[in-house]
């Protein structure tokens, strides 16, 4: 085995959960939030497992059935609301204060 075989065998796969987070106002009013301003909708997740939930999230947020991220993120160029992808390939949109995304599971809970 070479080292880069080895080193990618020895690292430890990344897991990844879907979190919802929003203001104290909405999540005092919305009963799915239970009054807390951060919920995890999905964990235990590889991230392009999480990309495809996060985009049925979107896709049933916005009441939509985009195929890919680009269309989503194209779909809310013009609008307040905002979808992108960071540089570690994790994903988040957001819709009326609230903000769902993709975080590694060893973040903050």
């Amino acid at each position: 085995m070479h080292n880069n075989e080895k080193k990618r065998t020895m690292k430890t796969k990344e897991t990844y959960r879907i979190v919802e987070e929003t203001n104290g106002w909405i999540s005092r009013r919305d009963i799915r939030l239970n009054g807390k301003c951060k919920i995890v909708l999905a964990e235990g997740l590889d991230l392009r497992e999480a990309q495809k939930k996060l985009l049925d999230k979107f896709n049933e947020e916005y009441e939509t059935a985009f195929i890919n991220w680009g269309l989503a993120c194209g779909y809310l160029r013009h609008r307040i609301e905002s979808a992108f992808t960071k540089s570690d390939g994790t994903r988040c949109f957001s819709l009326d204060s609230r903000y769902f995304k993709i975080e590694l599971e060893d973040s903050e809970k």
